[in-house]
């Protein structure tokens, strides 16, 4: 036997595995994503109603009205998006899976946006949404964090776990099942796109992905395994 027919069946084998961890990137982004938007429905049911408050000037309404239309079309968009996306395997389904998050980044924002003009207060600077859970909605600030014997780097937070890295506390991380594994953080396992396993995406590749997900301090001696590839969004 030749060389070449002995390498064929490895790189047939190679192939197979790259679809599987493709098929299996793609089914948790799904998965997280679909949650995302379950959180962003409720938040947005919860909007004030598009009346004039007492005092309220009308080109404040008109303007208020203005973002609550544009998250509610972010979200209807995110959840189209989540919907055409069904086959791993078809390209045009991977792009529409790599378009929601942005999508919906911005729809949190503009919740938030309409939240805040209700009240009365200024808007919240256009930031993407909490690093370490995105339902937390938009970030506030940007902090330098870093897993203990990690690298620091810069990543957009929410307020309230701004607030516990400011008291030395751990933040509110969204956490994934996996597997064995049991739950690891959601950035974890969320190193590249299932597209082409870049650095880009939202969801690493996993060749069997038993996804499950909840959110709560992760605990230090998590924090601790998390190797400096796994920090970047």
């Amino acid at each position: 036997m030749s060389l070449l027919d002995r390498l064929l069946p490895s790189r047939r084998r190679a192939r197979e595995q790259e679809a599987l961890r493709r098929a299996g990137a793609f089914r948790l982004t799904r998965r997280l994503l679909t949650e995302d938007v379950t959180a962003l429905a409720s938040l947005l049911g919860a909007l004030p109603p598009l009346e004039r408050a007492e005092g309220e000037h009308e080109d404040d309404l008109r303007a208020r009205g203005d973002l609550t239309r544009r998250a509610l079309e972010g979200y209807d968009r995110a959840v189209a998006a989540l919907d055409g996306a069904v086959d791993p395997h078809v390209p045009e389904h991977v792009v529409l899976l790599d378009s929601a998050p942005a999508l919906l980044d911005d729809a949190r924002w503009a919740h938030a946006a309409a939240v805040a003009a209700a009240a009365g207060e200024p808007l919240p600077a256009r930031r993407g949404s909490c690093f370490f859970d995105p339902r937390h909605g938009p970030a506030s600030r940007s902090v330098s964090w870093a897993p203990e014997g990690g690298t620091p780097r810069e990543v957009d937070v929410c307020l309230a776990d701004a607030h516990r890295l400011d008291e030395d506390l751990a933040p509110d991380v969204r956490l994934v099942h996996v597997g064995g594994a049991g739950y690891v953080p959601w950035f974890q396992v969320a190193t590249g796109s299932p597209a082409a396993g870049t650095s880009s995406g939202w969801a690493s590749a996993l060749d069997a992905v038993d996804v499950d997900t909840r959110t709560h301090a992760v605990m230090d001696q998590t924090i601790q395994q998390l190797p400096n590839s796994t920090r970047s969004r």
